[in-house]
C-alpha cells in the first residue's frame, strides 16, 4: 500500500470490473473514471483529453512489445499500460500541472488511485505486479528487485515510445508550445545543460532534473535510445523517426557532437534489429 493520502474524490467512483475481467472491461472502467475527472476539472480539459489518447497508444505499444518478445505476462502488461497514468487526471485537477516536482510523483499517485478505487480487488493474484509496475513506471531507475517485473519493463518502454510521438508532434507544429507538454521549460535557443550533453555523449540516459531549456528536452529524449529494455522497443524507436526529427533543429555548434553520437547509436540499433529479423 502507498503512503500517499488522497483527498475524497468529488464524484462517485465507478464500480470495479467484476471477476477476472477482460481488457475491454478495464478500458470501460478507465474511460468512465477519466470522464468523471474531466467533468469536474476546473481547468481547460484539453490536456486530459491528450492523456486519454496517450494511454491507449501506450497500450498499443505494450501489445506490440509483448508480441515481438513473445512475453508470457501479456495481460498484466496490458493492465499496467492502461493504468500507468490514471493519476494524471487528479494531478491536473488539483495542481493544474503534469510537472511532478511542482505537485506529486504521478507514478505514486497513479498506484494510489488504483488502490483507492479498488480496481483490481477481484484479481489479487495480479494486483501486486500491476500496481508495482504503475508505481515505478516513471522512476529514473527501477528499485532493486523490480527488474523481474516484466510489466514494469514493458510499460516503461511503451510509455517512452509514445512520449516521443507526443513531443515530436508538438515541437514540429507551428505556434507557441503548450507549457504542460514541454515541462514549462524556456525555449532558449542558446541555453544548454552540460550534464545532458555529457549523458548523450557517454550513452547514459539523462535526467529531467538536469533540464534547463526545450533544447535540453529534445536531447534528453534522444538519450532514451540506450535505456530501452527490449529489442522490439529499439526497433520501434528506430522505425518511427521521432528521434531524428526532435534532434534536427538543435544548433550544430552546441549540440552537433551529441546529435551525431545519438544518431549513430540509433542507426546501429536499427541495423542490429534488421539483422535479427532477417536471420
Amino acid at each position: 500500500m502507498s503512503d500517499l493520502v488522497l483527498p475524497p474524490f468529488p464524484f462517485a467512483l465507478p464500480k470495479p470490473p467484476a471477476g477476472e475481467a477482460g481488457l475491454d472491461a478495464h478500458i470501460a472502467w478507465f474511460r468512465s473514471y477519466a470522464d468523471k475527472e474531466i467533468a469536474v476539472c476546473p481547468h481547460d480539459p484539453a490536456p486530459l483529453e491528450l492523456k486519454l489518447f496517450h494511454t491507449m497508444r501506450v497500450v498499443d505499444n505494450a501489445r506490440a512489445i509483448c508480441a515481438g518478445e513473445n512475453l508470457p505476462d501479456e495481460r498484466v502488461c496490458m493492465l499496467a499500460a492502461l493504468y500507468h497514468d490514471v493519476g494524471r487526471f487528479a494531478q491536473y485537477r488539483v495542481w493544474k500541472t503534469f510537472k511532478d516536482k511542482e505537485s506529486v510523483n504521478h507514478g505514486l499517485l497513479s498506484s494510489t488511485v488504483l488502490e483507492k478505487c479498488q480496481v483490481l480487488r477481484n484479481e489479487p493474484e495480479i494486483a501486486e505486479d500491476v500496481i508495482a509496475a504503475v508505481r515505478w513506471h516513471n522512476a529514473f531507475r527501477l528499485p532493486e528487485g523490480m527488474e523481474h517485473n516484466v510489466a514494469a519493463l514493458v510499460v516503461r518502454d511503451a510509455d517512452k515510445l509514445d512520449i516521443l510521438r507526443v513531443i515530436d508532434g508538438h515541437l514540429s507544429s507551428e505556434g507557441p508550445y503548450e507549457p504542460t507538454v514541454i515541462l514549462s521549460l524556456p525555449d532558449d535557443r542558446r541555453g544548454f545543460s552540460q550534464t545532458v550533453l555529457d549523458c548523450a555523449l557517454r550513452g547514459v540516459t539523462a535526467s529531467y532534473t538536469d533540464l534547463t531549456t526545450v533544447n535540453d528536452f529534445r536531447l534528453l529524449l534522444g538519450t532514451w535510445i540506450d535505456g530501452l529494455n527490449f529489442a522490439t522497443s529499439r526497433r520501434m524507436m528506430a522505425e518511427q523517426g521521432h528521434v531524428e526529427r526532435l534532434l534536427a533543429p538543435l544548433p550544430e555548434d552546441i549540440f552537433g557532437k551529441a546529435k551525431k553520437t545519438l544518431l549513430q547509436r540509433l542507426k546501429k540499433y536499427a541495423a542490429q534489429e534488421h539483422n535479427d529479423k532477417t536471420q
